[in-house]
């Protein structure tokens, strides 16, 4: 029995199960250890690092005091830096530059520290790794100076996307002037960045127009703004219109003004959503202009900014608009015709009854019973308040509809057909 069970003992199988199980329980034993160390050590090194952080900012708020000595300021930065680790001076100086003014962010950047972490920040834009350039960008976006220009025009070739982007955002921010012409070429020209499989990808939209607001266009004069907008290529115009909309909404008008006369199809829809979404005030004249243009976009566009802008002398047009070729002008037309109150409503009622184009009656019944179904209470009042019209008879049948009097809110019964209503 004895032997039978020395040589169960000595089977190689066993004994490597029976390492195992030691070797996991070392290996429990010491995960535990270490959860407990760090459970130690954590409380201790997050109160060492923020009573860093709160000398740090104190240290920064000092900057900003105007009589400050600069050989003062000079030794206190340097006391800082050997007192404070690098990442807790980093730290404070970002928590206080983001709550401050532009002026105060300029003085700021001037100082000592912001010197120190522009040194750093340029050896890690210099780094073979990505995403040790992606944090060396961060810092230039808020620290950099006239001296890391030049690294940030040779990051906007970068073949990661994300660091040629905050590259091309931290450019803007420090140096304006010179971003202004390297942005517009990046944007523009060189927009399509390289990821690592060399594919090529285009700058989203939004991004385009967070680049662009970086520039302060805001602050340009208008005859700057002008230029700027004429030396654009037809794809960065719409970009510019939306930047200066989400900058000023009163710079974006002669803008806007200027795409409608464009040359470009994309140019001018752009200027006539704009126009639209943010209410830019337009002469009827330009709004005419668009409804009569001859891509169909844009005269979409131009049917919905007539009915948010309230053009009511625009009705004969819009009502012409409904018989259109494309869906999308004659729906626009529509639904502006009853953005339009009264008058509006009033047009459409009697082309959903009695107009000579099939396209138009049935975009304006559509709409009409769209608007009846959602409880309008505009569109109810104006179809109450409106007589009712009978049509001589006609040789062909069907082609105009009879409103029946007793019908106070004046909808046909082919309108209620068409919406799966039962009369009783």
């Amino acid at each position: 029995m004895s032997l039978d069970l020395s040589l169960y003992i000595r089977d190689p199988l066993y004994r490597l199960a029976v390492w195992i199980i030691v070797a996991q329980f070392f290996f429990i034993a010491g995960a535990a250890l270490i959860a407990g160390v760090i459970r130690w050590i954590k409380p201790k090194w997050d109160a060492r690092r923020e009573q860093e952080q709160s000398k740090a900012r104190q240290s920064i708020l000092k900057l900003l005091n105007a009589d400050l000595d600069p050989k003062i300021e000079a030794e206190d930065a340097q006391r800082l830096l050997e007192e404070a680790s690098l990442r807790s001076v980093i730290n404070a100086f970002e928590q206080v530059v983001t709550r401050l003014g532009e002026v105060e962010q300029r003085q700021l950047r001037a100082s000592s520290i912001a010197l120190s972490i522009e040194k750093h920040a340029l050896r890690l834009a210099k780094s073979w790794w990505w995403w040790r350039r992606f944090e060396g960008v961060l810092l230039l976006r808020s620290v950099g100076t006239e001296s890391s220009e030049e690294l940030l025009v040779r990051l906007l070739r970068d073949p990661h996307p994300t660091v040629s982007f905050y590259a091309a955002w931290a450019l803007a921010r420090v140096s304006p002037i010179r971003g202004l012409d390297e942005l517009v070429h990046y944007i523009d020209i060189k927009g399509a960045y390289q990821t690592e499989t060399r594919s090529q990808l285009k700058l989203s939209f939004s991004q385009q127009v967070t680049l662009l607001k970086e520039l302060k266009l805001q602050h340009l004069t208008q005859e700057e703004l002008e230029t700027l907008f004429d030396q654009l290529s037809p794809t960065l115009k719409p970009v510019m219109i939306e930047a200066l909309i989400q900058s000023g909404r009163g710079q974006a008008i002669p803008m806007v003004r200027r795409g409608i006369h464009s040359s470009d199809m994309e140019v001018r829809v752009a200027s006539y959503k704009a126009a639209a979404t943010s209410r830019l005030s337009l002469t009827e004249a330009e709004l005419k202009k668009g409804l009569k243009d001859p891509f169909w976009p844009v005269r979409a566009q131009a049917a919905k900014a007539v009915g948010v802008l309230r053009a009511i002398n625009l009705v004969p047009h819009l009502c012409e608009c409904l018989a259109d070729s494309q869906w999308w002008v004659r729906n626009n037309s529509a639904h502006s015709l009853v953005q339009l109150g009264e008058s509006g409503i009033e047009a459409l009622s009697y082309i959903s009854q009695f107009g000579e184009d099939r396209f138009a009656r049935d975009i304006a019944r559509l709409v009409l019973n769209e608007a009846i179904m959602s409880q309008d209470r505009t569109v109810m009042n104006a179809l109450n308040s409106q007589p009712v019209r009978v049509l001589p008879k006609r040789s062909s049948t069907g082609e105009a509809t009879v409103l029946k009097q007793e019908r106070s809110s004046a909808l046909l019964t082919t309108e209620i057909t068409a919406l799966g209503i039962n009369q009783s």
